[in-house]
């Protein structure tokens, strides 16, 4: 069993810790780090832009790739609307390559 002055020492530690490194006591949401992750990976906005040949995902990456991408997207998707090998995303990726600029 831990007492409670081991407790207090190991939480002073952890603050002293938290506070000398600033950059990383920052709150960072899930969902920014994973829009970070995608502005700057081409192999995960390659996905995004793929789910795009799909009706079902269709929808959902087109508001992804507006909403959390954003311009970022727009050297992928023009990329994508003459290289793909689906038509389908070859056609979506430009339609949306026209709204993002």
């Amino acid at each position: 069993m831990v007492t409670t002055g081991v407790r207090r020492t190991v939480c002073a530690a952890a603050i002293a810790a938290v506070l000398a490194i600033p950059h990383l006591a920052a709150a960072e949401t899930l969902e920014s780090a994973l829009a970070q992750a995608y502005r700057n990976n081409p192999t995960l906005n390659k996905n995004v832009i793929t789910m795009l040949g799909s009706a079902k995902t269709r929808q959902r990456a087109t508001n992804f790739l507006r909403g959390v991408i954003g311009h970022p997207a727009a050297a992928y998707l023009r990329y994508q609307a003459v290289h793909a090998e689906n038509p389908v995303v070859r056609k979506q990726a430009a339609n949306l390559a026209r709204y993002i600029r």
